[in-house]
């Protein structure tokens, strides 16, 4: 009678490994000791995670993390939310959140990006329910792009649009100003 194929747990699905048999069909561990297995008896599905590099530091690493979590919107949107919301009253309501929900689920992604070791798409192999999730991540940050891509293209129309010389907005040319434009000449006109 042959030896039946082992079935991989998801967690060894997960971390990209399988264990090594010895024999037909053997396992010198089951698949749910993957954790328990001696470091030999378990080996990478390929090169690549072998390879794979790893942080030397750990500041490199919070840096990097610091990096992704501060954009824009702490920035320049989060002190107007602020100041039209009550001010250090909204800040109340704010950090409650952002230590119930807002860390949790980011250490969450995290966590399983590190103990997955695969991209948001392919995280999600391991339970098909949940597939959506990446889906909804993917859509997220496409959206989260296009807007991010708008204010950086301002930026830089407005960054080489200041070194022209005169500067453009300085007086009330018709192909920057409307009825509102104010030039400082009229100053003692207005006032």
């Amino acid at each position: 009678m042959p030896a039946e194929a082992p079935r991989m747990s998801c967690q060894s699905r997960l971390l990209g490994y399988r264990v090594r048999t010895t024999g037909v069909g053997r396992f010198s561990g089951s698949a749910m000791d993957v954790g328990l297995v001696r470091r030999d008896d378990v080996e990478p599905k390929n090169k690549e995670s072998r390879n794979r590099p790893r942080w030397n530091k750990g500041l490199l690493f919070f840096l990097s993390c610091l990096s992704i979590s501060i954009g824009l919107g702490n920035v320049w949107r989060f002190p107007t939310l602020a100041y039209q919301n009550g001010g250090g009253a909204f800040l109340i309501p704010y950090f409650i959140l952002l230590f119930v929900v807002g860390k949790p689920v980011y250490f969450l992604e995290l966590a399983i990006g590190q103990f997955s070791g695969k991209g948001g798409v392919k995280t999600w192999e391991c339970v098909p329910g949940f597939k959506g999730i990446s889906v909804a991540q993917f859509v997220t940050s496409f959206y989260i792009l296009v807007a991010y891509n708008y204010i950086m293209a301002l930026c830089l129309f407005y960054l080489f649009a200041s070194m022209q010389s005169p500067l453009p907005w300085s007086n009330c040319d018709p192909q920057w100003s409307d009825e509102n434009c104010f030039h400082q000449s009229m100053a003692s006109i207005h006032f």
